[in-house]
């Protein structure tokens, strides 16, 4: 049991109540009223939220704090473009990887990312199966929300985040 305070000091932290910061035009900026204010918050309010049931947040979000934990736990600053290059090639505009804070410890996102390779290998998101054989390890969770009709798969491999939704 971590409780509400540790929680939404992940939740926080991992980046869902507030922009990304991607160099992308017209991110939607994070309400408060999206997520629950951990001095109000009750025990079944931090068990559903830890399932994904109460909050809203971007495919950009989720792929930002999934790479997180693919990244040793360092929280990055997401872009789009990584340079841009004149018709002589020569580099006008590049973009460096940037890292916003560390969520979470090296051994805690070695240890989750054991985890999310299990849910593929081991059998849970079995229509993941037949990616496995196009990156050496491939990593991943699914939900899904029978009431919205809503499926999603969001993964990792080699070099490759991705958010399916369904």
């Amino acid at each position: 049991k971590i409780g509400s305070q540790l929680f939404s000091k992940y939740y926080v932290g991992f980046g869902f109540t507030s922009k990304t910061g991607a160099d992308l035009y017209g991110e939607p900026s994070a309400s408060s009223s999206l997520y629950y204010d951990p001095a109000t918050m009750k025990p079944v309010d931090v068990a559903t939220s830890s399932i994904g049931q109460t909050f809203k947040v971007t495919p950009l979000q989720m792929a930002t704090a999934l790479c997180a934990v693919a990244n040793g736990g360092y929280l990055m600053q997401p872009y789009i473009v990584q340079k841009i290059v004149d018709s002589d090639g020569d580099v006008i505009k590049n973009t460096e990887p940037t890292v916003r804070r560390q969520v979470i410890s090296s051994d805690t996102s070695e240890r989750m990312c054991a985890m999310l390779e299990n849910a593929v290998s081991g059998g849970a998101i079995k229509k993941c199966r037949a990616l496995q054989t196009h990156f050496r390890k491939l990593r991943g969770e699914h939900a899904d929300r029978a009431v919205d009709r809503i499926d999603v798969m969001m993964g990792y491999g080699d070099y490759l985040a991705r958010i399916g939704v369904r």
